[in-house]
């Protein structure tokens, strides 16, 4: 299975604060600090937006691992069918004594 690196997915601040968005200076000429908080904050989420979309990419599992998965569903799907046939057979059984 593809990972991604670390270093990819998460962003110091020192980067972050690096390069400015365009929001952040525009904000700034003008004088107005929300704008400038909300650009940032923006920005920073379309990053990580970003990464986590390509971390989403890069993790897809293996088939082999598919696989593997799939022969447990099935044992697990035929054990859980096995559990509840008993239960209804318990089930009808309590319902005839009575």
């Amino acid at each position: 299975m593809a990972q991604a690196n670390s270093h990819s997915l998460f962003e110091s601040e020192e980067t972050a604060e690096a390069q400015p968005p365009a929001a952040s200076v525009e904000a700034a000429a003008t004088g107005d600090s929300d704008i400038v908080v909300l650009g940032d904050a923006l920005a920073r989420l379309d990053k990580a937006l970003s990464r986590l979309e390509r971390a989403a990419v890069l993790s897809s599992p293996a088939e082999s691992e598919l696989a593997e998965l799939r022969l447990k569903h099935a044992s697990m799907r035929s054990q859980v069918g096995g559990a509840l046939k008993q239960l209804d057979t318990l089930l009808e059984n309590l319902q005839a004594k009575h």
